[in-house]
């Protein structure tokens, strides 16, 4: 017969360890620039919300928006990809809601198979809590217990969390009967966790969860676990554990986990994990009954005043760059427009000899300023600037050639857009040059204005150029590019890093 202590050890260890690693199976997609736009005149708020994983986007298999403007009463819809330049990965929706109330609402996007999702906030820290104050992580099967399990208990049916300012909340849910955790002395014995690991972390191998577990000297708890060769799983402290049915309610502290020595740093404020349940036949024999695909968690939700006065968006710097290529020349038509409040546009349009025309944006983050562009082929007269945030429309002065040649042109070399961006391994770097260039330096810098990257380029062609870049050892953020030589300096582009 097996050691009965060192057999249940591992068998917590392997149960911690699993649950905490299901988003390894594959990459999440992340939550990026979530935005919505004011509140239009009638009724309408148009939402946006950024999610890719790489190396291919092809995983992505949609968004959800969740709203409500009674919690914890939440609507769910789907959303649909954009799909066009700058918004490749961009996916919206639009909603019509009331005048008065507070608007609150939450963004989920999906892989195949892991999703990410925020949640709402568990303001007043309601124990157990409401369903409605949990989010959805993943869509689990019924009935794919593993071979000889035949308990309905251990088949899970869903993973659900949340948080507040202290807690972070968990629900499991199974096919039926109950949440036992033995089955006497002689066993069999029952457990279930939800594990959690920190994405950032360069290492993969600390795992963390909230485990009922009622074994020699383990009890229901909040469990670390240093790899799995065999070491003791340590406890950091109580959960609180509610079952109802074929709900099985968990709880513990945030500073519980990121307080631990080896949680690392939290720079991008994301959780992963995934929930697993684990069967003791007897001192011989044990079962990873089922486990559900990993999620990215970030504890966070958003809210509107949907009667507060609104803050009109600003237009900076319109203007023109002209490139005299040797085929033909190319204006870029580029305004910044920035909002206060983050709202995302509504109308984005160059208004060129009477035509509209559309401009686009890698960069969805309004509040600090973000580069619209627009490439234009065609010789004309004069042009404006129209830009609304749902609710008040803005636009420029009406610009004529010469005033674009006094302010913009010509310009030596021209930051495009990176691709893509925001990015988790790669991205591609676009400048324009209007002639050749030898020993051009690019600039990389973090947002403090630290260099990390500082690369000279030998050769420079006339036209488009390219430059590939792969972070090693940086934190998840906000990155600036520019270029320069001896004579010139051209426009910074902003570039967003997602580990």
């Amino acid at each position: 017969m097996k050691n009965p202590l060192k057999f249940m050890i591992l068998c917590l260890i392997l149960l911690i360890a699993f649950a905490a690693t299901a988003t390894a199976q594959s990459p999440y997609p992340a939550i990026i620039n979530p935005t919505a736009s004011a509140r239009g005149l009638t009724g309408n708020i148009y939402y946006n919300v950024d999610a890719t994983t790489e190396p291919s986007p092809a995983i992505i298999s949609g968004a959800t928006l969740s709203y409500s403007t009674s919690v914890p009463t939440f609507t769910t819809v789907n959303m649909t990809n954009i799909g066009t330049f700058g918004y490749e990965y961009t996916y919206e929706t639009t909603q019509n809601h009331p005048a008065t109330g507070t608007l609150t609402y939450y963004f989920t996007t999906k892989g195949s198979p892991n999703w990410a999702t925020e949640s709402p906030k568990n303001t007043a820290d309601q124990w157990p809590p409401n369903d409605g104050l949990l989010a959805q992580t993943c869509n689990e099967p019924t009935g794919d217990l593993a071979g000889g399990v035949t308990d309905n208990f251990m088949d899970l049916t869903g993973y659900y969390i949340g948080y507040s300012d202290t807690y972070i909340y968990v629900r499991l849910t199974n096919a039926g009967g109950g949440w036992p955790t033995d089955g006497g002395w002689s066993g069999p014995y029952y457990s279930y966790a939800a594990g959690i690991t920190n994405p950032d972390h360069p290492e993969d191998s600390i795992f963390y969860a909230l485990t009922l577990v009622d074994f020699l000297t383990y009890g229901p708890g909040l469990y670390k676990q240093v790899g799995t060769g065999g070491g003791l799983p340590s406890r950091l402290g109580d959960i609180d554990y509610s079952t109802s049915g074929n709900n099985l309610y968990m709880r513990c502290t945030i500073s519980s986990i990121t307080g631990d020595a080896d949680w690392g740093t939290w720079p991008s404020g994301i959780f992963g994990g995934g929930a697993q349940t684990l069967k003791i036949a007897s001192l011989e024999d044990f079962i990873l009954a089922d486990g559900t695909d990993g999620a990215g968690f970030y504890p966070h939700t958003h809210t509107m005043n949907l009667a507060a006065a609104n803050t009109a968006p600003v237009l900076t710097d319109p203007g023109i760059a002209r490139l005299k290529f040797t085929i033909s020349p190319d204006d870029i038509f580029q305004v910044t427009y920035t909002d206060a409040n983050n709202n995302c546009p509504t109308v984005h349009n160059v208004n060129i000899d009477g035509s509209f025309y559309i401009l686009s944006s890698s960069d969805h983050s309004y509040n600090d300023g973000a580069l619209f562009t627009y490439d234009h082929r065609v010789p004309f007269d004069n042009f404006y600037f129209i830009f609304c945030d749902g609710k008040d429309t803005v636009e420029t002065e009406e610009l004529s050639v010469p005033d674009a040649v006094k302010a913009r042109i010509p310009e030596h070399f021209l930051m495009g857009n990176a691709y893509p961006n925001p990015f988790n391994s790669k991205t591609e770097i676009s400048f324009f040059a209007d002639k050749y260039y030898s020993k051009l330096e690019l600039i990389i810098s973090d947002i403090s204005g630290r260099r990390v990257v500082s690369r000279t380029l030998e050769t420079i062609q006339p036209g488009q150029n390219l430059f590939y870049w792969s972070p090693e050892n940086l934190n998840s953020g906000v990155y600036f590019y520019t270029l320069r030589n001896q004579d010139w300096v051209s426009s910074t582009g902003k570039l967003l890093y997602i580990k």
